[in-house]
């Protein structure tokens, strides 16, 4: 865990990277090594191996730079065929994450990822999956298991791809159908990225901007919150600010459950990593111990489930089919923690968990 003045240093150094920003020369009693330590523990080395910044030269690994880049050329590339591919096949997609946020960052900066992220609308999925096996492109996992609703292909570079036919899966059914009628389920809010060399679709900010909130929750109670997450979300605040409604942000967020944690998320994203201070308008508590507490990177937390084929302990999700169209049906197993006492611990500690984040979790089995 860093503490508050460890978590100003960062956001130093962060804003040194992200903007550019002449902040003034580091304390001379600042301690490079614990800086290494913290960005290590928390994945920023993409943020800073490649910065031309002198004042993080201490932080930089020069020989990261030639994997970087390559890496990054090969996703780039990637996406390049890919949609030129569904572009004559007629399918839409949406790329999600990825080379969309590395968009903001300033040059100067490589902000690196694992993978490909698309959102494909599900009565598309069959014609895609055709796309990719004539495209040679295997696949690892379907909707139905591993990571539930995506199916993930891997090139012959080692490219990993995900094409999620379910996004907010983690949601009430009630939240779901909100999020149909909204046209999160489908191409309503797909929007041209990229540039000349580069064509693709992506989600438009407003939709976006939603999705990186529930993405990073996911993280933030289930995984584990890196501050490169943060990060994606004050450069992508900054730069889209003005295209995106931040009162119709609050009222979506709010009717979704997740205003208690945007609002933490956004808060310390204005007070430590120079996100923009008239974008978020406060609306309850930063609650910034516990979003502390939970980006802590060590040992799994007692609230984080064993997962097997990302299922949860006691609610446990599958995928469904209906009319070429992709759902998720929960269902209830609260007895699961009477087995023994790690998982009544467990049972507890994340029952404590969704009440201090007022999370709801679907329980009436509804699949649509």
């Amino acid at each position: 865990m860093i503490n508050a003045k460890e978590a100003q240093t960062c956001g130093l150094i962060l804003r040194h990277v992200l903007y550019g920003e002449d902040a003034g020369p580091f304390p001379s009693d600042t301690d490079w090594a614990k800086l290494r330590s913290i960005v290590e523990l928390h994945r920023l080395e993409s943020l800073v191996d490649c910065s031309s910044d002198p004042a993080l030269s201490p932080l930089r690994k020069p020989e990261f730079a030639f994997s970087h880049a390559l890496y990054q050329r090969t996703q780039r590339e990637t996406v390049r065929k890919l949609f030129l591919e569904m572009k004559k096949r007629g399918i839409r997609a949406a790329l999600l994450k990825g080379l969309e946020l590395e968009s903001c960052y300033p040059a100067g900066c490589v902000r690196t990822s694992n993978d490909i992220d698309l959102f494909i609308p599900g009565k598309q999925r069959q014609a895609f999956s055709q796309m990719m096996r004539e495209l040679n492109i295997p696949l690892e996992s379907d909707v139905y298991h591993c990571q539930t609703g995506a199916d993930t292909y891997q090139t012959a570079g080692g490219m990993k791809i995900e094409a999620h036919y379910i996004l907010f899966y983690r949601m009430g059914a009630q939240k779901r159908k909100l999020l149909r009628e909204l046209g999160f389920f489908s191409d309503r809010f797909f929007v041209p990225g990229g540039a000349a060399e580069l064509d693709y679709e992506t989600y438009c900010p407003q939709a976006h901007l939603l999705y990186l909130v529930y993405h990073t929750a996911q993280h933030l109670l289930t995984h584990n919150l890196r501050l490169q997450m943060l990060a994606d979300l004050t450069v992508y605040v900054n730069r889209y600010a003005e295209s995106i409604d931040a009162s119709e942000l609050q009222r979506t967020l709010n009717r979704l459950g997740l205003m208690r944690i945007a609002n933490a998320l956004f808060c310390f994203c204005v007070r430590y990593l120079g996100m923009r201070r008239d974008f978020w308008r406060r609306t309850g508590p930063t609650m910034e111990f516990m979003l502390r507490r939970m980006m802590d990177n060590g040992p799994p937390h007692l609230w984080v489930r064993a997962f097997k084929q990302y299922r949860w302990a006691f609610y446990p999700i599958e995928c469904i089919e209906k009319d070429q169209e992709y759902f998720i049906r929960y269902t209830y197993h609260p007895l699961r923690a009477f087995t023994g006492f790690k998982p009544l611990a467990t049972f507890i500690a994340w029952g404590l968990v969704r009440l201090v984040w007022k999370l709801e979790v679907d329980t009436c089995g509804d699949a649509t």
